[in-house]
């Protein structure tokens, strides 16, 4: 009878650990990822951005209150393999 009790505690317990990973993970995309939209105008590693009229064209799209524009780069440390 131990065993099934303790078993059944260990359970509940990585039942909760879980159900609180999930929420604590949730509340943290939400604050990082809070924009409804995002795009990316190149493919994946690639460097592109719009110019300064085809960010003027998407801020005063209908239905698009704040829009903001950023650029980034992956830096790596060690060379990319290309096959």
């Amino acid at each position: 009878m131990g065993g099934v009790l303790s078993s059944f505690a260990l359970i509940v317990a990585m039942a909760i650990m879980v159900a609180s990973f999930r929420v604590s993970v949730d509340e943290w995309l939400t604050h990082l990822l809070s924009a409804d939209l995002y795009v990316c105008v190149a493919a994946n590693g690639d460097t592109a951005s719009l110019s300064p009229g085809e960010q003027k064209i998407i801020a005063a799209t209908p239905g698009i209150r704040h829009a903001e524009f950023t650029r980034t780069r992956i830096s790596r440390s060690t060379p990319r393999a290309r096959w």
